[in-house]
């Protein structure tokens, strides 16, 4: 868990902070227009 005080002033780069990671992006990126099952969001990261 990250503490407050170790969070960035700036917004954009605290939501980079936690969701730092590209897979996250990528899966949010994709899930954004609803669910989807295994095998189709698979197919994006392809």
């Amino acid at each position: 868990m990250i503490k407050k005080e170790d969070m960035p002033v700036c917004d954009v780069a605290t939501t980079v902070q936690i969701l730092g990671s590209k897979w996250k992006l990528l899966i949010i990126r994709d899930l954004i227009d609803g669910p989807k099952r295994n095998s189709e969001a698979m197919g994006t990261f392809v």
